[in-house]
């Protein structure tokens, strides 16, 4: 290789791009207990965010650390479905609409470097609280955390499904019921089994009067006897 070529500057070294990040992280409305809390010492220990469903934990965490600079210890997300929606535009009509699907998620945050006495200050605040929101959670069945709240009451057995009033009534209002044992079909089999019964035992009885008539010779009522007696003289005269 000459010398020429090895004066000449080499490519530049490979840098790290820059990822400018493509999602929206909105933050919920605080409560009033955690404003003055901010207010005073200008960092909070939990807070709620709003953001899409394809975003995950580990994108939320590295977008509050690099833009904010905020240190993170957990993130716990819960995917909700959108909304239907009932508009009544012009003319009466009515047009449905459905929000789209959104994430909240929960984040909860580390003081900064130095300040590790805000800690002390949160659980002096909320330990009390929060202790006996679970005790009282405990025993209503409930917890102190929202989050756990939903959790239970997602895994909570869920009730027998309410029988309505058409659904009892019969064959009155059949095709609205629900198929089984307590829905229309089930009326309906209910109605119409009396009615079959009934008509078993008309069948039976017009069985049995032709059986009971084989063995004894035929009767003729008296009317039909003077009747024909008054024929036989018309005819010898």
């Amino acid at each position: 290789m000459s010398s020429e070529l090895r004066a000449r500057p080499g490519p530049p070294e490979r840098r790290i791009p820059i990822c400018f990040p493509n999602m929206t992280l909105q933050m919920l409305k605080l409560p009033e207990d955690q404003l003055k809390f901010l207010r005073r010492t200008g960092w909070l220990r939990e807070v709620a965010f709003r953001t899409t469903p394809d975003v995950t934990k580990l994108e939320i965490a590295a977008f509050l650390e690099s833009v904010y600079g905020m240190t993170v210890e957990r993130v716990s997300t819960i995917n909700y479905l959108g909304r239907k929606r009932l508009t009544i535009a012009r003319r009466g009509k009515r047009l449905w609409w459905r929000e789209d699907d959104w994430k909240k998620a929960y984040v909860i945050f580390r003081p900064p470097a130095g300040q590790e006495h805000l800690m002390d200050e949160h659980r002096e605040l909320y330990g009390s609280v929060r202790q006996g929101s679970e005790e009282d959670g405990e025993e209503e069945g409930g917890s102190g955390s929202e989050l756990e709240r939903i959790r239970r009451a997602v895994r909570a057995p869920k009730l027998a499904p309410k029988v309505w009033p058409w659904e009892r009534a019969g064959l009155r209002g059949a095709g609205l019921g629900k198929a089984g044992p307590g829905g229309a079909e089930g009326a309906v089999v209910s109605a119409a089994v009396p009615a079959l019964e009934a008509g078993t035992a008309k069948v039976e009885e017009k069985s049995e009067a032709p059986a009971k008539a084989e063995g004894e010779a035929p009767r003729v009522e008296p009317a039909k006897e003077e009747g024909a007696k008054a024929g036989e003289g018309s005819n010898k005269a």
